[in-house]
């Protein structure tokens, strides 16, 4: 592991110089009589594509210790979780059906491995896929899809509040055909409301919905066609920091990393892309510091097989600080970034165990400078993570599942 920490190289990008992000600005005037008008075009920065490798070999198993328990249950395709306060936290279970287009959808709330102290579960006819959890105080929301019983492409984004003892307190159907997943795509700020960014078709729109359950905005984002969100998170002064991807069919098919700031009546005020030759998709978004942001992103040489996931912070203005990037063996499964209490950041990717053939969680602690402190797993089987929530001192909640083997979810401390 020494050699693992000292061999890893942390870049700067640009020689150390910041990366200036676009500032959305109103339209310049009309062009000079003959002169033809030329609308301005975002510049697309670059970004570095060294990685660092590594193996299982570098893994250090956590032991068990009191605070850390491990829950699955085989009957659970998927697991969505999020931690509340004082060691509670809440499970959305989506649960086999009759056929490939129905299942169920099952929200349970408990204190460690124990059995829930309720359960709440939402019994339309169709298809659910999850989108985002969030507990805020004892208050869960949960956005999720509902398609209908007879398959196709049509479905609503449903909006779902339960209160501290698993009652519904209300359910709202956004609309139709919104997609995208991202369990940070759902964030509740200090006047109640809670906001919610979805794609709807190739347009990204955010929600702002009131504590009692009102539809108080609908706000179409005014980027670029086919930017997709994947994470937001709120800002001191009131904004919003969106992640995302950007799609681009000229010269070639691609996709690109973006980011984009709202101030506090939500407008778009900055927009930034970065971008490789290859593929570069966008996963999580969480606070720093001093008004900056911790990115998880990704990028797939798809025609070379190698992939590798990227670890970066930037500031307001959407240029980057400092990142730092790890090879991914397993092509695009299993992302997720939290923050400690005292500063350090944790990310997770799917990664597999040849001699065992198990899959488990990967769990890369850093300091806040992203300097690597080692990477961290549990015995057994952990297959697709989905969500990761810090808990009080250096714990946290990863939770996930596959068709295969069930759902799981796991509370551990690090070191």
């Amino acid at each position: 592991m020494r050699h693992f920490v000292s061999s890893l190289f942390i870049f700067l990008l640009s020689g150390g110089v910041p990366l200036l992000a676009q500032i959305i600005a109103p339209p310049p005037p009309p062009p000079a009589p003959g002169m033809s008008e030329r609308p301005a075009v975002p510049a697309i920065l670059p970004l570095d594509t060294s990685f660092h490798s590594w193996s299982t070999n570098d893994f250090q198993v956590l032991n068990p210790e009191p605070s850390r328990f491990f829950w699955s249950d085989s009957t659970v395709r998927q697991v969505f979780a999020h931690a509340g306060t004082d060691g509670y936290w809440v499970r959305a279970c989506i649960m086999p059906g009759a056929s490939v287009y129905a299942n169920h959808l099952r929200l349970q709330g408990t204190e460690g491995a124990g059995e829930p102290s309720w359960e709440h579960e939402v019994t339309y006819t169709g298809r659910y896929v999850p989108v985002a959890i969030l507990v805020d105080g004892q208050a869960t929301y949960f956005a999720f899809e509902l398609y209908g019983p007879e398959g196709g492409t049509y479905r609503d984004m449903m909006l779902l509040k339960l209160s501290s003892a698993g009652e519904r307190e209300w359910l709202i159907n956004l609309g139709p055909n919104y997609g995208t997943t991202g369990p940070r795509l759902l964030q509740a700020n200090d006047q109640g409301e809670v906001l919610f960014l979805a794609q709807h078709y190739d347009q990204p729109r955010l929600f702002v919905v009131s504590e009692g359950g009102a539809l108080l905005q609908q706000i179409n984002l005014p980027l670029q066609k086919e930017f997709v969100p994947r994470a937001l998170t709120l800002m001191e002064d009131g904004g919003v920091m969106i992640l995302g991807f950007q799609r681009r069919y000229r010269p070639t098919t691609t996709v690109n990393l973006a980011f984009c700031r709202l101030d506090a009546q939500y407008q778009a005020v900055r927009f930034q892309e970065y971008a490789t030759d290859y593929i570069d998709d966008a996963f999580d978004l969480i606070a720093g510091p001093e008004d900056t942001f911790y990115f998880l992103a990704r990028t797939a040489k798809m025609e070379e097989r190698v992939n590798y996931i990227r670890l970066g912070q930037i500031n307001s203005q959407l240029e980057i600080l400092r990142s730092v990037n790890y090879l991914d063996p397993q092509h695009g499964i299993g992302y997720g970034l939290t923050r400690l209490e005292n500063g350090d950041i944790v990310h997770f990717q799917r990664s597999f165990i040849e001699d065992s053939r198990e899959h488990r969680a990967a769990l890369f602690l850093h300091d806040a400078d992203l300097q690597p402190k080692g990477i961290f797993t549990l015995p057994g089987w952990q297959d697709t993570p989905f969500t990761i929530q810090s808990m009080p001192g250096r714990q946290v909640l990863v939770a996930g599942g596959l068709l295969s083997r069930g759902g799981w979810a796991f509370r551990v401390s690090l070191p």
